[in-house]
Protein backbone atom coordinates (compact mmCIF):
# COMPACT_ATOMS: atom_id res chain seq x y z
CA UNK A 1 0.00 0.00 0.00
CA UNK A 2 2.74 2.56 0.81
CA UNK A 3 4.80 1.68 -1.85
CA UNK A 4 1.58 2.15 -4.14
CA UNK A 5 1.21 5.76 -2.44
CA UNK A 6 4.82 7.07 -3.25
CA UNK A 7 4.79 5.76 -6.58
CA UNK A 8 1.60 7.45 -7.33
CA UNK A 9 3.45 10.14 -5.67
CA UNK A 10 6.07 10.38 -7.76
CA UNK A 11 4.28 10.02 -11.34
CA UNK A 12 2.31 12.88 -9.88
CA UNK A 13 5.48 15.33 -9.00
CA UNK A 14 6.80 14.41 -12.31
CA UNK A 15 3.97 15.05 -14.45
CA UNK A 16 3.59 18.09 -12.26
CA UNK A 17 7.03 19.21 -13.51
CA UNK A 18 6.38 18.61 -17.13
CA UNK A 19 3.20 20.88 -16.91
CA UNK A 20 1.47 17.71 -18.13
CA UNK A 21 -0.62 17.62 -14.67
CA UNK A 22 -4.98 18.73 -15.85
CA UNK A 23 -6.73 17.32 -13.08
CA UNK A 24 -7.19 15.45 -10.15
CA UNK A 25 -6.13 12.07 -10.49
CA UNK A 26 -8.44 9.25 -11.04
CA UNK A 27 -8.93 6.44 -8.76
CA UNK A 28 -8.77 3.06 -10.54
CA UNK A 29 -12.61 2.84 -10.57
CA UNK A 30 -13.20 6.34 -11.87
CA UNK A 31 -13.05 7.31 -15.75
CA UNK A 32 -13.13 10.70 -16.70
CA UNK A 33 -12.45 13.07 -19.92
CA UNK A 34 -11.11 16.60 -19.48
CA UNK A 35 -9.79 19.11 -21.99
CA UNK A 36 -10.69 21.67 -24.47
CA UNK A 37 -10.13 23.52 -26.94
CA UNK A 38 -10.50 25.13 -30.39
CA UNK A 39 -12.44 22.77 -33.24
CA UNK A 40 -11.18 23.80 -36.52
CA UNK A 41 -9.27 22.60 -39.83
CA UNK A 42 -7.45 23.96 -42.68
CA UNK A 43 -7.24 27.74 -40.64
CA UNK A 44 -11.29 27.96 -40.30
CA UNK A 45 -12.25 27.31 -36.81
CA UNK A 46 -15.90 25.92 -35.87
CA UNK A 47 -16.01 26.19 -32.59
CA UNK A 48 -14.75 26.10 -28.88
CA UNK A 49 -15.18 23.52 -26.19
CA UNK A 50 -14.33 22.60 -22.40
CA UNK A 51 -14.92 19.18 -21.02
CA UNK A 52 -14.30 18.32 -16.92
CA UNK A 53 -16.63 14.56 -16.71
CA UNK A 54 -16.34 11.73 -14.20
CA UNK A 55 -17.92 8.09 -14.36
CA UNK A 56 -17.68 6.21 -10.42
CA UNK A 57 -19.27 4.87 -8.07
CA UNK A 58 -20.84 7.64 -6.95
CA UNK A 59 -22.29 8.31 -10.25
CA UNK A 60 -21.13 10.28 -13.20
CA UNK A 61 -21.47 14.06 -13.15
CA UNK A 62 -19.31 16.96 -14.49
CA UNK A 63 -20.01 19.41 -17.67
CA UNK A 64 -19.31 20.31 -21.12
CA UNK A 65 -19.20 23.84 -22.98
CA UNK A 66 -19.46 24.51 -26.22
CA UNK A 67 -19.39 27.34 -28.10
CA UNK A 68 -20.03 26.93 -32.42
CA UNK A 69 -18.67 29.69 -34.18
CA UNK A 70 -18.81 28.25 -37.64
CA UNK A 71 -18.47 30.89 -40.67
CA UNK A 72 -21.86 30.87 -41.92
CA UNK A 73 -24.10 30.45 -39.05
CA UNK A 74 -24.37 32.88 -36.00
CA UNK A 75 -22.12 32.23 -32.70
CA UNK A 76 -24.31 30.10 -30.27
CA UNK A 77 -23.53 27.94 -27.16
CA UNK A 78 -24.53 25.75 -25.15
CA UNK A 79 -23.69 24.64 -21.05
CA UNK A 80 -24.41 21.23 -20.26
CA UNK A 81 -24.70 19.57 -16.59
CA UNK A 82 -23.00 15.46 -17.46
CA UNK A 83 -25.37 12.91 -16.34
CA UNK A 84 -23.86 9.79 -18.19
CA UNK A 85 -20.49 9.22 -18.97
CA UNK A 86 -19.57 6.36 -20.83
CA UNK A 87 -15.64 5.26 -21.69
CA UNK A 88 -14.29 3.10 -23.98
CA UNK A 89 -10.71 2.82 -24.71
CA UNK A 90 -9.59 6.59 -26.08
CA UNK A 91 -13.41 7.67 -26.71
CA UNK A 92 -16.01 9.26 -24.42
CA UNK A 93 -19.55 9.10 -24.73
CA UNK A 94 -20.92 11.87 -22.65
CA UNK A 95 -24.64 12.28 -22.44
CA UNK A 96 -26.75 15.69 -20.40
CA UNK A 97 -28.91 18.27 -19.85
CA UNK A 98 -28.60 21.63 -21.47
CA UNK A 99 -28.62 24.52 -18.62
CA UNK A 100 -27.88 27.17 -20.23
CA UNK A 101 -28.02 28.35 -23.99
CA UNK A 102 -27.82 31.19 -26.73
CA UNK A 103 -31.05 32.79 -27.32
CA UNK A 104 -32.39 30.82 -30.30
CA UNK A 105 -30.41 27.85 -30.01
CA UNK A 106 -32.03 24.72 -31.07
CA UNK A 107 -32.42 22.60 -28.63
CA UNK A 108 -32.63 24.86 -25.61
CA UNK A 109 -32.11 25.03 -21.79
CA UNK A 110 -33.93 21.67 -20.63
CA UNK A 111 -32.88 20.02 -24.11
CA UNK A 112 -30.82 16.90 -24.24
CA UNK A 113 -27.09 16.93 -25.78
CA UNK A 114 -24.16 14.41 -26.34
CA UNK A 115 -21.08 14.51 -26.84
CA UNK A 116 -18.41 11.96 -28.37
CA UNK A 117 -14.54 12.72 -27.86
CA UNK A 118 -11.64 10.71 -28.86
CA UNK A 119 -8.05 11.11 -26.96
CA UNK A 120 -5.60 10.34 -30.01
CA UNK A 121 -2.46 10.95 -28.16
CA UNK A 122 0.28 13.54 -28.33
CA UNK A 123 -0.48 16.62 -30.95
CA UNK A 124 1.33 15.99 -33.84
CA UNK A 125 0.94 17.53 -37.68
CA UNK A 126 -1.96 15.71 -38.38
CA UNK A 127 -5.61 15.58 -36.62
CA UNK A 128 -5.39 13.51 -33.36
CA UNK A 129 -8.12 14.48 -30.83
CA UNK A 130 -11.65 14.77 -31.84
CA UNK A 131 -14.62 16.33 -30.86
CA UNK A 132 -18.33 15.60 -32.20
CA UNK A 133 -22.21 16.81 -30.54
CA UNK A 134 -25.29 14.95 -31.22
CA UNK A 135 -28.90 15.92 -30.21
CA UNK A 136 -30.53 12.96 -31.70
CA UNK A 137 -30.11 9.60 -29.87
CA UNK A 138 -32.26 6.46 -29.73
CA UNK A 139 -32.23 7.20 -25.39
CA UNK A 140 -32.85 10.60 -24.59
CA UNK A 141 -32.84 9.72 -20.76
CA UNK A 142 -29.34 12.07 -20.15
CA UNK A 143 -28.60 9.25 -17.48
CA UNK A 144 -28.43 6.09 -19.08
CA UNK A 145 -27.72 7.49 -22.74
CA UNK A 146 -24.35 7.23 -22.79
CA UNK A 147 -24.34 3.60 -22.14
CA UNK A 148 -24.92 2.71 -25.90
CA UNK A 149 -23.48 4.75 -28.61
CA UNK A 150 -26.10 4.17 -31.12
CA UNK A 151 -27.09 7.56 -32.26
CA UNK A 152 -26.73 9.53 -35.63
CA UNK A 153 -23.43 10.91 -35.16
CA UNK A 154 -21.60 13.04 -37.37
CA UNK A 155 -17.69 12.81 -38.17
CA UNK A 156 -14.72 13.69 -35.79
CA UNK A 157 -14.09 17.55 -35.60
CA UNK A 158 -10.37 18.13 -35.51
CA UNK A 159 -9.06 19.73 -32.30
CA UNK A 160 -6.55 22.00 -33.94
CA UNK A 161 -5.51 23.62 -30.92
CA UNK A 162 -6.14 22.15 -27.21
CA UNK A 163 -6.28 18.43 -26.01
CA UNK A 164 -8.62 16.08 -24.56
CA UNK A 165 -7.54 13.76 -22.19
CA UNK A 166 -9.36 10.39 -21.58
CA UNK A 167 -8.49 8.06 -18.91
CA UNK A 168 -10.43 4.45 -17.27
CA UNK A 169 -9.68 2.00 -14.71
Amino acid sequence: MLRGLLVAGAIALTMTGLGLARAQAASPTTASVVGGGVLGIGGITFGTFHVSARSGPNGDSGSIGFRETSPDTPVQFWDVDVRCLNVVGNTAFATGVIVKASAGSIPGVGGFAGFLLKDGGNASTAPVDGFTTTFGVADTNPATACRSIDGPYFSFTNVAQGDILISSP
